[in-house]
């Protein structure tokens, strides 16, 4: 498959490629994936986080975002319930 327009690939460390993306005018950025995820958390890169609970209860599975170095402390923001049963919870790293 074809990687969209609109979706960047890259091997950089994530500081490499925040620090880059800055010096290009860009200030937010969408980070998916767990193992992704943990790697910009590991350098304290991630500002805000959204949580989406599906109504599944998993038999086995991956931790959500793996083993981390420290704790991330995080200050609720919002919640919101969707009728078809996703809950979603945005958070401020602190």
């Amino acid at each position: 498959p074809t990687t969209p327009s609109s979706v960047s690939v890259t091997d950089e460390s994530p500081t490499d490629l925040v620090q880059r993306l800055a010096a290009q005018g860009i200030q937010r950025i969408y980070v998916d994936g767990g193992k992704t995820i943990q790697s910009f958390l590991a350098e304290a890169l991630i500002a805000d986080i959204t949580i989406t609970c599906i109504p599944v209860i998993l038999g086995s599975g991956l931790p959500l975002f793996g083993p981390l170095t420290h704790d991330v402390n995080l200050q609720h923001r919002s919640t919101t319930s969707y009728p078809f049963g996703f809950v979603q919870s945005t958070y401020h790293t602190l």
